[in-house]
């Protein structure tokens, strides 16, 4: 954590400082990667096996604020959230979630697509991180 210059005891409470999402769309592996850093700053990161990777250093306000969603909410699953050690990609189309920890990594799943779950709302927020994510491409790629 001091890497990602956390303020000391800020997460000792075994809150999440950082969430990833990963998923597929039709043949595409995606992951959502957003971590805490110095100050109200989130690190936001998306990543495909189609070799499309948006790491974002000066990303607009409104992808703080979806990233900062998604973390927030995400620290209201991490009870029904299961200790893992191993690492494996979400079966059938599903969207699997790890939430770090300085007590370790947690994880749940949605095993597959339109299965009813609690989780959907976290998987709506993280969607909504990547739509920030789209939207601010957008209009970087329109000002350029």
């Amino acid at each position: 954590m001091a890497n990602l210059g956390l303020e000391p005891g800020r997460f000792a409470d075994g809150r999440a400082f950082a969430v990833l999402m990963e998923f597929t769309v039709g043949e595409v592996d995606a992951l959502l990667f957003c971590a805490y850093e110095v100050g109200d700053y989130v690190h936001v990161a998306l990543y495909t096996s189609a070799g499309v990777s948006l790491v974002g250093d000066t990303l607009p306000e409104f992808v703080n604020e979806a990233a900062h969603g998604f973390l927030s909410l995400a620290q209201q699953y991490l009870d029904s959230m299961s200790a893992t050690v191993v690492f494996p990609a979400p079966r059938g189309g599903g969207t699997r979630f790890y939430a770090i920890s300085e007590q370790g990594v947690l994880t749940a799943e949605i095993a597959s697509p339109n299965q009813p779950t609690h989780l959907a709302p976290l998987e709506s927020a993280g969607h909504a991180v990547i739509q920030a994510l789209r939207q601010a491409v957008t209009e970087e790629c329109a000002g350029a």
